[in-house]
C-alpha cells in the first residue's frame, strides 16, 4: 500500500516567489487557463493542514488559512503584471486544494474605506473567478469570469473607476476613465447558438491591446445586449490625427459569433495597427492551446471609410474597403484608394504573422 501521511502546522511565514516554482515543480499546484508563471509575495499562515500519498504530492489535500502582502501576479494573458499596492493586503485567506482542483477565496482591505473580495477555482481545465468585488467612496463593482474548456461567460456590475484600480494596483494604463453597466455574455465553443449576451456597459478611457503592445486608447465605449445581438459603439484614439469611430453589432448563429461594422476614420496608420493585428512570435497556436479555454468561432466584415491611410511610408486618399474576419486571416478588399491621385484597387491578406498585396 503506498504511504500516506497527515502533517500539520500553526503561524508561519512563507515568501512565495520561492515557494511558487517548488510548488509547481512537484506537482502540488497546476497550471490553468490562466497560465501563471510567477506568484510573489509575503504570505502569513495561521493554520496548514496536509495529508495524502507521501510519493505522490500532486494528490495532497492542503487547506491554508492565512493573509498575504506585496501580493503580485504575472501571466502572459494579462495586459501587464498585477501588483497590489502596498498596504493594500489579502486577509482571511483560505486555500483548498486536492487533486482534482484549487479553490482560493479571501477579502481585498486598504486604507481610506477600501474593501474588496475574491473567490476563485481552478484546475487545468478551467479558471472559474466565482466573485471579485471591489468598493470604495468612488467604485461598487462585482465581476465574474468563467474560462472553460467548451465555455466562456463573463458578468460585470456596478461601478468601476480609475482612482479606486490606482489604489489597489501599481501602474498605469489599465483604465483612464470609468466601467459601469449591468451586463452578462455566456459564449459555448461547441453550440454558438447557444450563447447569450444581455445588459449594458458603458466605458471611458479604457486600454486595449496584447501584452507587449502599446495598447489603443477606448475614449467611449458602449455595448448593449438584447435579442442576444451585441450593439456595439466606440471611439477610438489609434495615435497623432488618428480619431476611428466604430459602430455594428454581433450576433449569434449556429456556424459562431457573426460581427458586422462601419469604421469611419479621418486618419488610420497602419504601423500603429499592425502590432495589434499580425501576431508575433509570441502569439504561435501552442500559447492559445495551452489556455484551455472554449475557442467560440467567429466571422465578420468591416466596412472601413478613411480620409487617408498610411502605409509603410506610402499614403492613400482617400480610402474605401472592405475588410473580411475570418480568424486568424483577414482579407482586406480595397475599393476606392488613390495614391498621388492614382486609384489602386486591391486585395491585402493578413495572416497571424505574414501580410501579402495582390
Amino acid at each position: 500500500e503506498p504511504r500516506s501521511f497527515d502533517a500539520s502546522a500553526g503561524r508561519s511565514t512563507l515568501i512565495l516567489d520561492k515557494v511558487y516554482p517548488w510548488l509547481m515543480a512537484v506537482g502540488l499546484l497546476r497550471d490553468t487557463s490562466a497560465d501563471v508563471k510567477e506568484i510573489t509575495g509575503v504570505a502569513t499562515i495561521d493554520s496548514l493542514r496536509l495529508h495524502g500519498p507521501l510519493d505522490v504530492p500532486a494528490e495532497w489535500h492542503i487547506e491554508m488559512a492565512g493573509s498575504a502582502r506585496n501580493f503580485a501576479i504575472d501571466s502572459p494573458h494579462l495586459l501587464k503584471r498585477i501588483t497590489l499596492r502596498s498596504p493594500v493586503m489579502l486577509s482571511n485567506v483560505r486555500l483548498i486544494r486536492d487533486a482534482a482542483q484549487t479553490e482560493l477565496s479571501g477579502d481585498l482591505v486598504a486604507p481610506d474605506g477600501l474593501s474588496g473580495a475574491v473567490d476563485l477555482v481552478w484546475n487545468p481545465e478551467e479558471l472559474d473567478i466565482r466573485r471579485l468585488r471591489v468598493r470604495d467612496a468612488q467604485s461598487d463593482a462585482s465581476l465574474s469570469l468563467l474560462m472553460a474548456e467548451k465555455e466562456i461567460a463573463l458578468s460585470f456590475k456596478g461601478k468601476l473607476t480609475k482612482s479606486t484600480i490606482d489604489s489597489v494596483i501599481e501602474g498605469k494604463n489599465l483604465l483612464g476613465g470609468s466601467i459601469r453597466g449591468d451586463f452578462r455574455v455566456n459564449f459555448f465553443g461547441e453550440h454558438p447558438e447557444r450563447s447569450t449576451m444581455e445588459g449594458k456597459l458603458e466605458a471611458e478611457d479604457v486600454f486595449w491591446g496584447r501584452r507587449g503592445v502599446e495598447p489603443l486608447r477606448i475614449q467611449q465605449l458602449s455595448v448593449s445586449g438584447a435579442a442576444n445581438t451585441l450593439d456595439v459603439e466606440m471611439a477610438i484614439e489609434a495615435g497623432q490625427d488618428s480619431h476611428p469611430h466604430l459602430h455594428g453589432t454581433v450576433a449569434r448563429s449556429a456556424k459562431g459569433l457573426v460581427a458586422s461594422f462601419d469604421l469611419a476614420a479621418d486618419h488610420l496608420d497602419w504601423s500603429r495597427l499592425e502590432p495589434l493585428i499580425v501576431g508575433g512570435p509570441e502569439d504561435d497556436e501552442g500559447v492559445e492551446e495551452e489556455t484551455g479555454a472554449a475557442r467560440v468561432p467567429w466571422r465578420g466584415t468591416v466596412r472601413v471609410t478613411a480620409q487617408s491611410l498610411t502605409f509603410h511610408g506610402y499614403t492613400w486618399k482617400p480610402l474605401q474597403a472592405t475588410v473580411k474576419l475570418t480568424p486568424p486571416r483577414y482579407t482586406v478588399l480595397v475599393g476606392d484608394a488613390r495614391l498621388c491621385g492614382i486609384a489602386t484597387p486591391g486585395k491585402i491578406e493578413i495572416g497571424p504573422q505574414e501580410l501579402e498585396l495582390h
